[in-house]
C-alpha cells in the first residue's frame, strides 16, 4: 500500500514484531513459540521486506496479554515482546517463564483494560476514518 494511504502513525514503522495471540493456553506453552516461529521464518521473504527489521514471531495466549496490560503502564507492548525474545532467544519457554514483565497468576489492574480498549478503539476509528452505521 502506498505510504500516503497509511495512517500517519504507521508511516514511520521500521520494525515489525509479529505476534500471535491464542484463546487457549497453547499460545504460551512449552515449545509452541519455537515451532510457530520456525514455520514463520520458513515462509518469510526477507528480500521483499529488506527495509524493515522483522523480529522472531512471538506467541502468547490471551491470559498472558491480559497480564501484560498492567506492565504497559510502565513499558510499551513492543518492549515487552522484545524482552521476551531477549530472555529466551530460542523461544522454547512459556511466555511468562521468559518475560521480565508478564507474570503468572491473576491479571492485575483490570480496570486499565477497559480504559486502554476505549482509547485504542477511538484512535483506530479516527486513523482509518471508520464510522458506525
Amino acid at each position: 500500500m502506498p505510504k500516503e494511504n497509511l495512517p500517519e502513525w504507521l508511516r514511520g514503522v521500521k520494525k515489525i514484531i509479529p505476534v500471535i495471540i491464542t484463546k487457549d493456553d497453547i499460545g504460551s506453552s512449552w515449545m509452541t513459540n519455537a515451532y510457530l516461529n520456525a514455520r514463520f521464518q520458513e515462509k518469510l521473504n526477507r528480500l521483499k521486506y529488506k527495509k524493515l527489521t522483522i523480529t522472531p514471531l512471538v506467541s502468547m495466549n490471551v491470559a498472558s496479554l491480559e497480564r501484560a496490560v498492567a506492565a504497559m503502564q510502565e513499558i510499551s507492548f513492543s518492549d515487552i515482546m522484545e524482552d521476551r525474545i531477549h530472555e529466551d532467544p530460542k523461544l522454547s519457554r512459556p511466555f511468562e517463564a521468559a518475560s521480565s514483565w508478564v507474570h503468572r497468576g491473576t491479571p492485575r489492574k483490570m480496570d486499565k483494560h477497559i480504559e486502554i480498549l476505549k482509547e485504542c478503539g477511538a484512535e483506530m476509528q479516527a486513523d482509518f476514518a471508520m464510522v458506525e452505521e
